[in-house]
């Protein structure tokens, strides 16, 4: 017989690919839209960067929870950008920015920052839902609220108790290709 193994546990993420929507501004919800439908635009060189969904600008409304709930849904945007492997496969994927989605449907950095993609750049963009503690400290935009260091957060696979993230990742979308000039 063998030793004992500590447990490992580790969380597979439903698929994400619809949305509640509506456009900019104190509009009410408009109803849902699938992520293909979805892209992340730059209109102007050098401006701020939206969702668009087939009829323009859109934002995404977050899960709502119920009346007395003690945390709360917000929705975020992952840019990676495609790297090339040496047989020129674009399989792999760097870490550019975490951004916020705003009232106005402008995706705004909060970490990192959005590349420009009239060198050529190959972005990807993903909505992420987060679900965080109401009234909590911080943002949820924080990556450390969501990672904590290690000496914060205890090891892995060790028999101590680990501190709980005040947020977690909850959901995460099929990638949004991003048009290589942006538009």
């Amino acid at each position: 017989m063998s030793a004992f193994t500590q447990a490992v546990w580790a969380q597979f993420l439903p698929p994400f690919s619809r949305f509640q929507c509506k456009p900019p501004g104190p509009a009410p919800v408009a109803g849902p839209i699938d992520v293909a439908a979805l892209a992340l635009v730059q209109p102007t060189a050098g401006g701020p960067w939206e969702l668009d969904g087939p009829d323009g600008p859109i934002v995404l409304s977050a899960r709502p929870v119920a009346n007395g709930s003690k945390s709360e849904f917000v929705l975020a945007v992952l840019i990676t950008e495609r790297l090339s492997d040496a047989a020129g496969q674009l399989i792999h994927e760097s870490y550019r920015a975490f951004c916020e989605i705003t009232d106005q449907g402008l995706v705004v950095p909060r970490d990192g920052s959005i590349p420009s993609v009239d060198t050529g750049r190959r972005l990807r963009a993903r909505i992420v839902e987060i679900q965080q503690r109401k009234g909590a400290p911080g943002s949820a935009f924080d990556l450390a609220r969501l990672f904590p260091p290690a000496d914060d957060a205890g090891t892995l696979l060790s028999s101590t108790l680990r501190l709980d993230a005040i947020a977690r990742i909850v959901r995460v979308s099929e990638p949004i290709d991003v048009p290589p000039n942006g538009a």
